[in-house]
């Protein structure tokens, strides 16, 4: 619809960039389940049966698509990303205190494109937050990192759409916590509150980095002494 103007925040434990068996390369698991983002890049270098799935105008472009919160990575997968240069961020490096730099990026991506799209597998969350899913995370992203940067996402760029995806309502507890955060993050993702991350209570404030306006605030007083 967009015609290729486009940009991604792929927000997963997976890449899902994987390609089928092709010569001898490509998924372990032949699982169709971790292609997509292959099949929207038309990988057709790697794998020509990808070539024809988006026509090649509206392809997902690899410099428009940022990965928030990777753990479970195939070999070939991480040669992808690589070799493409495409902006990844670790389940590691996917914290509050890492808040400021993911922010940074989704902004530059914003001033690439004209639009956005947000895609969350709830298996990128940590399980203590979001039970509910079939392939729980232990060490994933925290409900502050999560929040803030739904919030972030729907306040500074022009989401045009999102899919929440991977929802398994017999694993969630009894108290529906997955699926009350599922209402929670799409409310956010719509521009829900209109303050920015660093202007919420949303954060563990012990990880939170120091944001530009504080930064300045601090300066200004500092000067004037």
């Amino acid at each position: 619809h967009f015609q290729g103007d486009l940009g991604v925040i792929w927000i997963d434990a997976h890449a899902d960039i994987n390609i089928p068996r092709y010569k001898d390369r490509g998924s372990p698991s032949a699982n169709a389940h971790g292609m997509p983002v292959a099949h929207l890049m038309g990988l057709e270098d790697t794998n020509p049966e990808l070539a024809e799935f988006v026509s090649e105008p509206n392809r997902l472009q690899p410099q428009n698509i940022i990965y928030i919160g990777l753990k479970d990575l195939d070999l070939e997968e991480v040669e992808h990303l690589d070799g493409l240069g495409i902006t990844y961020f670790s389940a590691e490096n996917s914290t509050t205190a890492q808040l400021m730099e993911i922010c940074q990026e989704i902004d530059k991506l914003q001033n690439r494109v004209d639009h956005m799209w947000c895609s969350i597998d709830l298996d990128a969350l940590d399980q203590a937050i979001a039970p509910g899913v079939c392939m729980k995370n232990k060490g994933g992203l925290s409900y502050g990192m999560i929040t803030a940067l739904t919030q972030y996402i729907g306040v500074a760029t022009n989401l045009v759409g999102m899919d929440i995806a991977e929802f398994a309502p017999k694993f969630d507890d009894k108290d529906d916590k997955t699926a009350k955060l599922i209402l929670e993050l799409i409310a956010r993702l719509l521009g829900g509150s209109k303050k920015r991350w660093d202007e919420t209570a949303y954060l563990e404030k012990s990880a939170l980095a120091e944001s530009p306006r504080k930064k300045l605030q601090r300066w200004k007083k500092t000067s004037a002494l």
